[in-house]
């Protein structure tokens, strides 16, 4: 229901009992006049009748010729002569019991059925005869019931009158000075719930209505103003982020410089000698060729080596699109296999035989398995004996129903879990819920700077994926590794299919 309806109903509630007052106490006003008018005539005409009933009996017949004009000249109305003190079947005896006519010596109305059984109101006027004479003034309660109901009449017509009146001002009023209004600043929070701030509302009114627009457009104003300031620090903190990933790729370029050199260092030479032969002149035609075949493999080579590593390093504007994750993995592995093989160590890629197609950024999720990566060589360098030397597992599968963490999702559902299982001393179970933490490392100083997990973990939940970590410690006897009880660390990267 609309105000300006509430606002009629309101009123008309409240009109109809004030109405219904003032109604009920007119006519109980209008019935006390009709009473008294009704006792006023009776009390007159028993004054004019007075001086002939105290002269002559021939006097009474005129008395009776007048009682009957007067009541021929009203009509419902019968004036007649009784004494209460007559006997039962005398014509003179009144209508009403006589007991209670005797009782009174003043004017005094009755209501009671008449012979024909019709409620009527009887006054009696006693007279000054010295033979307990009244004056009986008879008249139907119809004559006056027709009174009240055409007071009952007016005050219901101007009940709806005024009801009229005023529901056709309220409504009106209602709609130009509140709907209107109303309307404006519904449509205004309308769009502000859907993120339009713009076109304030004009409602030029010095009143509440107009307060509260004024109100609406401040706040809007001031919303504004921090969307503007949280747009201004989020494209600050993106750029810090970025500038911190970039400085972390530049820093794992630098790890990955002394073993890419060691391994540019082997096709470099094979070229040297192939150029040294073919200067030397002594090779025939069909040597020469290979010879030259032999050049270009290895500067193919050489040059793939290079272009990884330079893409790697490039700072790159980040664009998701459907990538397989194992080709992904690959590129990363041929860029780290060289220093994995300085360290004294491998990696193993098992990955199913479909695709593992995804949508994410290649550049951004090959930082997180280069961070992953690196570190697994690192944990294995420093074990000593055959376990430094067993190789780093990194295992491709797809899951069909997983539950994520609450941060990142409510709904089970398929994802790719990316593990790289290393053979190295474990992580302490006091720091095992840190690593993920900006600036925490167990590294030596000059090792790490304790950002590679942190944006990887970052550019994972970005991805609407995350991060789990198992750790067994050596000496601990703890078997909470995945496949083994043996010392190491796994790394599980979710990403959904």
């Amino acid at each position: 229901m609309k105000l300006a309806a509430k606002l009629v109903l309101l009123f008309l509630c409240c009109l109809a009992m004030v109405v219904g007052v003032f109604s009920y106490l007119s006519m109980q006003q209008a019935q006390d006049l009709a009473l008294a008018e009704h006792e006023r005539h009776a009390a007159d005409l028993a004054a004019t009748l007075q001086s002939s009933l105290q002269q002559t009996p021939a006097a009474l017949g005129d008395v009776e010729q007048v009682l009957m004009a007067w009541s021929r000249e009203v009509r419902h109305v019968r004036v007649r002569l009784v004494n209460p003190y007559r006997a039962a079947d005398d014509d003179l005896r009144p209508a009403v019991p006589a007991e209670l006519v005797v009782t009174t010596t003043e004017v005094t109305t009755f209501t009671h059925p008449d012979p024909a059984g019709q409620s009527t109101m009887y006054t009696y006027v006693p007279l000054d005869d010295g033979a307990g004479t009244r004056l009986e003034v008879a008249a139907p309660e119809s004559f006056w019931s027709d009174r009240l109901a055409r007071t009952l009449r007016s005050s219901a017509i101007a009940l709806l009158a005024v009801s009229l009146a005023t529901s056709l001002v309220i409504l009106l009023g209602g709609l130009w000075m509140v709907g209107k209004p109303l309307e404006q600043l519904v449509a205004k929070v309308q769009r502000v719930g859907q993120g339009d701030l713009s076109l304030p509302v004009e409602l030029h009114r010095d009143d509440e209505l107009g307060r509260l627009g004024l109100a609406v457009n401040e706040m809007c104003e001031q919303l504004a103003q921090q969307r503007q300031r949280i747009e201004s620090e989020t494209e600050q903190r993106i750029a810090a982020v970025e500038q911190l990933r970039h400085a972390d790729r530049l820093r794992t370029v630098g790890r990955l410089a002394a073993g890419l050199a060691h391994e540019l260092g082997t096709p470099l030479n094979v070229v040297s000698g192939r150029a040294e032969l073919i200067a030397g002149g002594r090779l025939s035609a069909a040597e020469v060729q290979c010879s030259a075949q032999t050049i270009k493999a290895q500067s193919q080579r050489i040059a793939s080596l290079v272009q990884e590593l330079l893409n790697f390093a490039r700072r790159q504007v980040p664009q998701r699109q459907s990538r397989d994750i194992c080709a992904v993995l690959r590129e990363t592995i041929d860029l780290i296999q060289p220093m994995a093989e300085k360290r004294g160590t491998s990696i193993h890629l098992a990955v199913t035989t479909q695709p593992a197609m995804a949508s994410i950024d290649a550049s951004q999720i090959q930082q997180v398995f280069t961070n992953l990566l690196v570190n697994a060589i690192q944990a294995t360098a420093v074990v000593e004996g055959d376990a430094g030397r067993k190789p780093i597992e990194v295992i491709v599968e797809q899951l069909e129903q997983v539950s994520p963490p609450s941060d990142v999702g409510d709904s089970p559902g398929a994802y790719w879990r990316v593990q790289v299982a290393d053979h190295g001393c474990g992580i302490p179970p006091e720091v095992l819920g840190s690593i993920f933490e900006p600036f925490f490392t167990t590294k030596d100083v000059g090792e790490g700077t304790g950002l590679g997990l942190s944006i990887a973990y970052g550019i994972v939940g970005e991805h609407a994926g995350w991060i789990d970590v198992q750790s067994t410690r050596s000496g601990s006897g703890d078997d909470s590794g995945p496949d083994t009880a043996a010392p190491g660390t796994t790394f599980s990267v979710y990403l959904p299919c």
